[in-house]
């Protein structure tokens, strides 16, 4: 990872693990955003199984002068949406469902595998899309 990405993110007091993840602990859940991929995980703070690939997606790109790329200002605004508590309101239903009950929607895929990864998630997700005509 760029130094001037990493910079930005301490700035922000963005906690980073050693192995490149970005956690941001919430009341209830904790958020772990990749920061190689963008992949974000949501846990539940009481049950540590429980716990959700979160597929958040830009409807347009953004600007900076800073020399970053667009991958790393995509992750950025993830981050800052998170942190400021600035999720979609649609989302932020599918989250607090998921919290309660453990089930997915359209943009939050559980994880019953450790091994499980976003890809496999989306797919199951896509084919139930297909299945239900969604």
């Amino acid at each position: 990872m760029r130094h001037e990405f990493l910079e930005i993110l301490r700035n922000l007091n963005i906690k980073i693990e050693n192995d490149g993840i970005a956690v941001i602990n919430k009341d209830n859940c904790t958020f772990k955003i990749d920061l190689r991929s963008g992949e974000i995980t949501v846990i539940k703070v009481d049950n540590l199984n429980q716990r959700a690939k979160l597929c958040i997606e830009a409807k347009s790109e953004g600007w900076n002068n800073s020399g970053l790329t667009q991958h790393e200002v995509s992750i950025i605004s993830k981050i800052l949406a998170i942190t400021t508590n600035n999720i979609p309101t649609d989302l932020c239903k599918q989250i607090k469902y998921f919290l309660k009950t453990g089930y997915g929607g359209p943009n939050i895929f559980p994880i019953t595998n450790p091994d499980e990864t976003y890809r496999t998630s989306k797919r199951y997700m896509h084919n139930l899309r297909i299945l239900f005509n969604i």
